[in-house]
């Protein structure tokens, strides 16, 4: 219990040290968050791969594993900041929104895909080799393997609608008051 205790600890630890590192490498709390919005995603992913690998062999959580979904959130959001990155720098350029999206995943999406394919496919061999050796790395490699597929899939749709969002709001508060003077005064009220 201590040692879980302790893992958790450090897991706050490096999540607010993600943080930071994040605010000060996009200078945008928005943005930061919308890249540490993919971290669920990757835990999501590294339950998913346990669970695929319990139903064949019974697999603890033990103290690999836990470290294995710390590794798990320094690997994923790698491709959340390619992705944002990218955008703004094409937004910096001219380019609408929409414009410097579809280029950052035309630009990214490749190399996003070959990161976590490699990471996927060098771990594989940990999760499904036999023996009482590889037994100790199997829910690490499990870990990675289900959260980085899961966290590739959904990070291209849901980091892309998440730059998104605030220019939809914008367009439906405006379409809701049309006058810029009472789209005002309905933020006044709201506050």
């Amino acid at each position: 219990e201590q040692l879980s205790r302790a893992l958790a600890g450090n897991g706050l630890l490096a999540l607010g040290t993600l943080l930071l590192v994040l605010l000060l490498t996009l200078r945008s709390g928005y943005d930061s968050a919308v890249v540490m919005a993919t971290l669920p995603l990757a835990a999501l992913g590294g339950v998913v791969g346990l669970r695929v690998l319990g139903l064949y062999t019974p697999q603890p959580l033990d103290l690999l594993t836990m470290i294995g979904f710390v590794m798990l959130l320094a690997m994923v959001i790698s491709n959340g900041v390619l992705l944002v990155a990218e955008t703004r720098h094409a937004e910096a350029a001219g380019r609408s929104l929409d414009e410097a999206i579809e280029l950052a995943l035309r630009e990214r999406l490749r190399p996003i895909t070959l990161g976590a394919l490699t990471g996927v496919v060098g771990a594989l061999p940990l999760a499904v080799s036999p023996g009482p050796a590889a037994a100790i790395y199997r829910g690490l490699a499990a870990v990675t393997c289900g959260g980085v597929l899961l966290s590739l899939l959904l990070t291209v749709v849901l980091v892309p609608a998440l730059l998104r969002l605030p220019q939809a709001m914008r367009s439906l508060r405006l379409r809701r008051h049309p006058h810029p003077s009472m789209a005002d005064a309905s933020l006044v009220d709201a506050h």
